[in-house]
């Protein structure tokens, strides 16, 4: 069975099992999130075709789409590599298992947006759409991999956070609709911030907290995240990174120079934070 785990500087967390584990998951994401993006792509077609949206509204919807799937196939490269040899491997009596490190806001992206695929409801029309065979069944099989590794990041929360900010923030989850998952560009900026090399571990668990709740609209008004905040910001010296932010710093570069949407933009990511990616520690 899968087995997630902190890693040692808390960078992010440690995606762990034998082949048959981790060709499961792999699996599992893969062929349910082909499914619901192929669902919302025919949604997408079927509006244009009744005149409910334009020819750019539906570029622009299908371009989204097709950028956030390749982010969550993103995960499903890593643990195929991982899976192959390509990535750690150890021996547990004697028992093989391979694993691969995932940074933290990655995580708690692909935590997210297993949530949204579990409170979705697909038909056996759906199912038709895939160009590969695929069934009510074989999607809860897949479904209970997902929660089950969606689980294994909440108790790697608890251990990196505690319990008591963990479920106040799972409380709050539980309540407001994430839509968090189409910023892919403000989890790809967040990396830096995170990883930057002038955080200590103590700042990241702050960081991680403020994150969590920038998945919520409940943010404003909660004392964990305004405590947060000025804990980041009174050791970093610096303003800290909250998806509004994001947006004006985006929308000044970007829309400055008449680009409305782009998956290219090293010009803003890299000013948050210094990260030597090819000797990361985790």
């Amino acid at each position: 069975m899968i087995k997630l785990e902190n890693t040692k500087r808390g960078l992010g967390i440690c995606n762990k099992g034998d082949y048959e584990d981790l060709n499961e998951l792999y699996d599992a994401i893969s062929q349910v999130s082909d499914l619901f993006f192929s669902t919302l792509t025919e949604s997408i077609l079927d509006d244009y075709k009744k005149n409910k949206i334009d020819e750019k509204q539906k570029e622009e919807y299908l371009e989204s789409y097709e950028s956030m799937h390749d982010c969550i196939l993103g995960l499903c490269y890593d643990i195929r590599h991982a899976y192959q040899g390509d990535r750690k491997i150890e021996y547990i009596n004697e028992n093989k298992y391979y694993s691969v490190d995932v940074l933290y806001p990655w995580m708690i992206y692909y935590m997210m947006f297993f949530r949204i695929l579990d409170e979705e409801e697909f038909c056996k029309r759906d199912f038709q759409l895939l160009p590969f065979p695929y069934n009510q069944i074989a999607y809860q099989r897949h479904k209970s991999i997902l929660n089950y590794f969606n689980g294994e990041v909440w108790n790697c929360l608890i251990d990196f956070l505690g319990k008591t900010k963990t479920f106040t923030f799972y409380n709050v989850q539980e309540i407001y609709l994430c839509e968090i998952f189409a910023y892919i560009n403000y989890f790809e900026a967040y990396c830096y911030y995170y990883c930057d090399i002038n955080k200590s571990k103590s700042i990241r668990k702050s960081m991680l907290l403020t994150l969590l709740y920038e998945c919520v609209n409940f943010r404003a008004k909660n004392n964990d995240y305004k405590q947060a905040v000025k804990k980041i910001e009174d050791t970093s010296h610096q303003k800290y990174l909250s998806l509004s932010k994001f947006n004006e710093d985006y929308m000044k570069i970007y829309r400055a120079k008449g680009i409305i949407y782009t998956t290219d933009f090293a010009e803003l990511e890299m000013s948050y934070g210094d990260v030597d990616w090819d000797n990361l520690k985790y």
